[in-house]
C-alpha cells in the first residue's frame, strides 16, 4: 500500500501503521526513509514524521523523559531531546532533584539546558527547597567555567525576577 496505492490518504495511514509497528517490523524505518523522498508532500511529510516517531520510541524505550535525560550513557543530543518534555510545572521532590542533577552534569550543554528548567520547578524565593538547593545551585552555575552555563544561570535568574536575592 505504501508504494503502490494511488490514494495518498491510504499511503499516509500505511506510514503511521509502519511507524508504530517498527518494533515488530524492522524494515519499517528503511521504508519510511525512502518514502521521505515521495513527490507528494503529504506523504513525504508523514514519512518524515514516522521516522521521528520511530527514533523517539527507540530513544525512550518505555522510560520517562527524566530517566533518559539523566542517562549519561546516551549521546548528549538524545539527552537534550528528552529534556523538552520536562518543561512542565512540577513540585515533586524526585523531579526537582533530577533537574538539579542535570544542572550539575559534566556536559555544559546539559547543565545549561537544565538551568532553563528551573522556572518549571514551581517554587518561590521563600520556598525551603529554593533556599536550600535551587538558589545555591544557581549561585554555583553563575561561576561555572563554561560561559554557556553562566549565561543560562543569569538568564534563569533574570527570568525569576529575584536576582537581588542571589546577588
Amino acid at each position: 500500500a505504501l508504494a503502490d496505492d494511488k490514494n495518498y490518504r491510504i499511503r499516509v495511514h500505511a506510514i503511521y501503521a509502519l511507524a508504530y509497528s517498527n518494533a515488530h517490523y524492522p524494515l519499517a524505518k528503511p521504508l519510511l526513509a525512502t518514502a521521505t523522498r515521495d513527490p507528494l508532500r503529504d506523504v513525504s511529510n508523514a514519512a518524515a514524521h514516522g521516522v521521528r516517531i520511530i527514533d523517539a520510541n527507540q530513544l525512550y524505550a518505555g522510560r520517562e523523559p527524566m530517566a533518559v535525560a539523566l542517562d549519561r550513557s546516551l549521546p548528549v543530543e538524545s539527552r537534550l531531546k528528552a529534556m523538552g518534555p520536562l518543561r512542565v510545572n512540577r513540585r515533586d521532590v524526585a523531579w526537582r532533584e533530577g533537574v538539579l542533577a542535570l544542572a550539575r552534569d559534566d556536559d555544559p550543554r546539559v547543565a545549561a539546558a537544565a538551568l532553563d528548567l528551573f522556572p518549571y520547578i514551581d517554587g518561590s524565593p521563600d520556598d525551603e527547597f529554593d533556599k536550600r538547593k535551587l538558589i545555591p545551585q544557581l549561585t554555583v552555575a553563575m561561576s561555572h567555567p563554561d560561559p554557556q552555563v553562566r549565561r543560562a544561570a543569569y538568564g534563569t535568574i533574570a527570568g525569576f525576577g529575584f536576582a537581588v536575592l542571589v546577588l
